[in-house]
């Protein structure tokens, strides 16, 4: 009888604290300000692209243009996460 009671203690706890789990992992994931992680992987992925296609034989994007395009997409800045 006690086995069974604490067998079923156990299963509540572990349901209480699963949901307590997804409930802080779901507010977590809705302070996230999403526009701006999106856009700073866009941003490094366009920067990675370039330095790429820079480095590559086959066309004719130089080297300092592509380093001046780089430059000028630091300037701009991106917004800070908060």
């Amino acid at each position: 009888m006690s086995a069974f009671i604490l067998s079923i203690i156990k299963k509540l706890a572990i349901d209480v604290v699963l949901k307590l789990v997804y409930e802080v992992v779901l507010m977590m994931l809705g302070r996230i300000n999403w526009k701006i992680v999106i856009e700073r992987f866009v941003s490094r992925l366009v920067s990675w692209g370039i330095e790429r296609l820079a480095n590559m034989k086959t066309n004719s994007l130089g080297k300092d243009t592509a380093i001046d395009i780089l430059r000028q997409m630091q300037d701009e800045g991106l917004p800070k996460a908060k």
